[in-house]
Order: C-alpha cells, then structure tokens, then sequence
C-alpha cells in the first residue's frame, strides 16, 4: 500500500505505455547465437531480488 500511496502522492507512472508493451511483445522468445557476443551468461548465478509481496511478472 505504501508504494501505490508514494507513486499517486508523487505522480510517478505505475504501468508500462502501450508503446513499451508492444515493444516487449515484439521481442523474440529465443535469442540467436550473435545476441550473445559481448555479454555475459549471468543465468547459473544465484541472485535475490527486493521485489515486494505483490510484485507480479507479466
């Protein structure tokens, strides 16, 4: 409740544009071998998040 009173108190936005949606839709669901160069593999690595209770994935 606190993060909804902060994001209306300081009209911060709190959903993603139509545009950033359909961004997101239009990415591919697997990635090619050339999306690979440069980075790395971080996926085998144990990491925490801080998302709240309520945070929900899309």
């Amino acid at each position: 409740m606190e993060i909804e009173i902060a994001l209306r108190k300081h009209d911060l936005p709190f959903e993603f544009s139509t545009r950033t949606l359909a961004e997101a839709d239009a990415l591919p669901e697997t990635l090619v071998a050339s999306d690979w160069e440069g980075r790395t593999d971080l996926r085998a690595l144990p990491l925490v998040t801080i998302d709240g209770e309520t945070a929900r994935f899309r």
